[in-house]
């Protein structure tokens, strides 16, 4: 039952997944407007997440939730992750328990992390995601919540320390990696579109300015010729 409530916690990511696809590029020249909207989704989503957690001790709650600051943060930039942050530490507070103040630290660790991520990939990647990004990243929000159960968090009994660590570290681990690789393809599919239709523009503005008249006919069922085809040259050279 506490794996499929994780499931249930980690899963809540694809409506993240699907909003920042819907976004896409449309936002690029707006960075403040896109990070808000996109601290937004993230937000909401971490909400969700933390609304389903596993608890195996009084007051401590396991969730998706660093899944989704890790991601908001490389996803997002600072302003996202900024947003996230203090949605997720308010509403993580708001519940209280032994865990709220540990939980916190948890998540603003894992943002800080992050976000230097973000810088990595705007100054030295051109903006770029790419999967060792992502890894790293993972291997963060993996290991943050160790140290978090290990010297923050008050639990006498090791034996459920153990037990928290062994369904938080392989969650978040495992979250930002699959997740993170579908926004990945994503981008990678935004990239190659861009680049195609870039091509094409440059084929056509080659064929349009040559010096003559470039043209492509073919015959129909009828076997009557059709033109279809015709550069920006027709018009200068026979006027058609």
């Amino acid at each position: 039952m506490p794996v499929v409530n994780l499931i249930e916690s980690a899963s809540v990511i694809t409506l993240a997944v699907l909003c920042v696809n819907f976004i896409g590029d449309r936002l690029d020249r707006m960075f403040w407007l896109k990070s808000m909207l996109l601290g937004i989704v993230f937000s909401l989503t971490g909400l969700i997440s933390m609304l389903s957690p596993v608890s195996h001790a009084p007051g401590i709650f396991i969730d998706a939730r660093n899944v989704v600051i890790a991601l908001s943060a490389i996803i997002g930039g600072p302003v996202s992750v900024v947003f996230t942050v203090l949605t997720l530490s308010i509403f993580r507070v708001s519940e209280g328990g032994a865990g709220a103040l540990t939980g916190v630290a948890s998540i603003t660790l894992v943002a800080v992390f992050s976000t230097l991520g973000w810088l990595w990939i705007h100054f030295r990647k051109k903006g770029r995601l790419d999967f060792t990004i992502i890894l790293a990243v993972a291997t963060v929000a993996a290991a943050v919540p160790v140290f978090s159960v290990t010297f923050l968090l008050p639990i006498s009994d090791p034996k459920i320390a153990v037990k928290i660590l062994s369904y938080v570290v392989p969650t978040n681990l495992l979250g930002v990696i699959v997740f993170g690789i579908l926004f990945l393809r994503e981008q990678q599919r935004r990239w190659a579109l861009a680049a195609l239709l870039d091509s094409q523009a440059q084929m056509k503005a080659v064929a349009n300015n040559a010096p003559g008249v470039l043209f492509q006919m073919a015959l129909t069922s009828s076997n009557t010729p059709r033109l279809r085809y015709l550069s920006g040259g027709a018009k200068r050279v026979i006027g058609i």
